[in-house]
């Protein structure tokens, strides 16, 4: 948290995309990063989380999955430098998986990727927010109308439940 907080005070803009509940195949690992989103947004960082129901927004012939989930990672550098692989900054990838990324330097490729995102992002994502008591808000553009949920977007009581509960799961395990 220290270093998005660095990154921020020095003038750069950060801007994290995740999977939302409704998005994500895991929810206990769902649960341990929802440990961090009020201090993500403490730090400065925007947060957007993938809507589930956007996935044929990024497909013009609208055919492909009806769910939008991410998996991969990448990090756009400066306009300069994207990161780009299977790796999760977690103790399970670093140390037994199998997993890695690569590091390309083309300011081409990355203004491209950069200029996609922003042009794609607010039709895609739900950011997340606090509100005026601190409490977490999705605010999306759906259909040229702005939206606002009190409540993880496009999941049920059962499924917000078990991420609840799966809270108590040792953030190392995952």
């Amino acid at each position: 948290m220290q270093f998005v907080r660095d990154l921020v005070t020095s003038g750069l803009r950060v801007v994290i995309l995740t999977n939302s509940l409704a998005s994500n195949n895991h929810v206990p690992v769902h649960s341990a990063y929802a440990r961090y989103r009020h201090d993500v947004i403490r730090a400065g960082a925007e947060l957007y989380e993938a809507r589930a129901n956007a996935a044929r927004m990024l497909n013009e012939d609208r055919e492909g999955p009806d769910t939008l989930t991410l998996h991969t990672k990448a990090i756009l550098i400066d306009r300069k430098q994207l990161f780009v692989g299977s790796l999760n900054l977690d103790p399970r990838s670093i140390e037994i998986n199998a997993e890695m990324g690569l590091l390309i330097e083309s300011e081409e490729m990355v203004e491209r990727l950069t200029q996609g995102l922003e042009q794609n992002l607010a039709s895609i994502t739900y950011r997340v927010r606090e509100n005026d008591k601190g409490n977490l808000e999705w605010e999306a553009l759906i259909d040229n109308q702005e939206v606002v949920e009190t409540k993880e977007p496009l999941t049920s009581q059962w499924l917000r439940f078990k991420a609840w509960f799966m809270k108590i799961a040792p953030e190392s395990q995952l």
